[in-house]
């Protein structure tokens, strides 16, 4: 419901940034409201590939009502579509000609790591229990760093 109400202060917005999707679930309406009705200017930015249906037992019951295809919707309607890498900008440009490359990782031969003695070791993972499966075979190399 606070979607909803948020859309009624869009009048003083130039511009509207749309991480992924409004809502995880259904149709693109949200969007398409800000961006069709309302007439506002569309930034999408997505960094995973996520008009894949990657349906696993986690979210099997939610699968069936995802709608996978309002990405290329969302990406057709925005001014600008912001892509975490080029394999994604590839999609996109399928719907949209304005893709730019933002990337989502860190460029290790720019940004080098320094670890001192004495310090903890820390490694991240970012994802979704969904996505948790992906680390299943790199946890034994995970236990012997740790």
């Amino acid at each position: 419901m606070r979607r909803f109400f948020l859309l009624f202060g869009l009048h003083g917005y130039d511009a509207v940034f749309i991480h992924r999707e409004a809502a995880p679930l259904g149709p693109p309406v949200w969007e398409y409201i800000a961006l069709k009705i309302f007439r506002k200017k569309g930034v999408y930015d997505f960094d995973d590939a996520i008009w894949i249906s990657n349906t696993s037992k986690e979210n099997k019951l939610i699968s069936g009502i995802k709608w996978h295809n309002k990405v290329e919707k969302i990406i057709a309607w925005s001014s600008i579509v912001s892509c975490g890498n080029d394999w994604i900008r590839n999609y996109a440009s399928s719907f949209n000609d304005r893709c730019e490359v933002i990337p989502t990782t860190v460029d290790t031969d720019l940004h080098k790591p320094t670890i001192r003695k004495n310090q903890d070791l820390i490694i991240g993972w970012t994802g979704t229990h969904s996505t948790l499966k992906y680390l299943a075979p790199i946890l034994p190399v995970i236990r012997s760093i740790q």
